[in-house]
């Protein structure tokens, strides 16, 4: 199944191509590890407060420590950011393929 039809079935977020995972492992190690994924999460809460707050309320309920806590919201920030790239990259391959 190619990620066009994979996009077109009843499963609305895009399939992650390992392209686009090394594209963010790659930004990622550019920028620094920690500041990629603060401003990845700051991405996530102005692009999905809803669910970031969800995710959140979760994660401090769950998390014995601080560093549980920010553990989790690096590894939920770093999950919305492939997600972020790779539907990026459908859309313009997307737009090429008509």
């Amino acid at each position: 199944m190619t990620n066009h039809e994979h996009q077109k079935s009843e499963y609305p977020l895009p399939l992650v191509t390992a392209d686009t995972a090394e594209a963010a492992y790659a930004d990622m190690q550019e920028s620094g590890h920690d500041e990629y994924l603060v401003d990845s999460f700051k991405k996530l809460l102005s692009e999905q407060p809803l669910a970031a707050s969800l995710v959140m309320s979760y994660v401090e309920g769950s998390s014995e420590t601080e560093g549980e806590q920010f553990a989790a919201q690096k590894a939920i920030a770093l999950f919305h950011e492939i997600l972020r790239k790779q539907a990026a990259a459908d859309r313009l391959n997307n737009t090429f393929d008509k």
